[in-house]
């Protein structure tokens, strides 16, 4: 009898750590592939970068994959830590694959932007960082509108200040780079794009 029970309560904690596994998936798979692509070393970082003439040559992967490599794993394992914070704390206003779609229309539509102005070479996740959290407080019902307000005035503040001042934080010495705070900006335009369509969805797919 004894027995059973241990079993039945070992099955039990399986199920719980196999639904808890699937719950923190995006975040899990993200977190692993940066962190692989990382230890992987530059020669990886230089195949799968933002790189202005090798995209103009056809390489077009480079629009996505682009945001998963690192200046190294110093670079990789902040934003994962940002990117692990704000799933914490926003995860439930998508579902999985809303995520994922906001993740890739995040990443071309950045990466478009940094080949319109001109931008030779990029690496990192924060700029999808900084337009998931805009996207996801300006969704999160459960904010109300004065903390929302402060939220998203201090994140649009951070980025103009960026664009005018430098970065806040100047990370040449821990990065191993220098912060590209224009992808910041796009960034945010591009979570712009998202809230639009999240607010008007309900519309577009009536009238189609």
């Amino acid at each position: 009898m004894a027995l059973a029970t241990l079993f039945l309560t070992v099955l039990d904690m399986i199920e719980q750590l196999k639904n808890i596994l699937l719950t923190q998936l995006p975040i899990l798979i993200l977190t692993i592939t940066v962190g692989v692509l990382s230890a992987l070393g530059d020669g990886v970082t230089d195949q799968l970068s933002f790189d202005r003439d090798r995209i103009n040559s056809g390489q077009w992967y480079r629009l996505i994959t682009c945001h998963l490599v690192h200046l190294g794993p110093t670079h990789a394992a902040l934003n994962m830590v940002a990117a692990i914070v704000g799933w914490i704390i926003f995860r439930r206003v998508f579902d999985q694959f809303q995520w994922l779609i906001c993740i890739l229309v995040s990443a071309l539509s950045i990466s478009t932007m940094l080949w319109l102005s001109g931008v030779e070479w990029y690496v990192g996740f924060s700029a999808i960082i900084h337009s998931l959290m805009l996207l996801s407080i300006g969704l999160d019902r459960s904010i109300n509108k004065i903390t929302r307000f402060i939220l998203i005035a201090g994140l649009v503040s951070k980025v103009l200040y960026e664009q005018f001042c430098g970065a806040i934080f100047s990370g040449t010495t821990v990065i191993n780079g220098d912060v590209s705070v224009e992808s910041h900006l796009f960034g945010l335009i591009s979570s712009l794009i998202l809230l639009l369509f999240f607010k008007f969805k309900d519309r577009i797919f009536h009238q189609v």
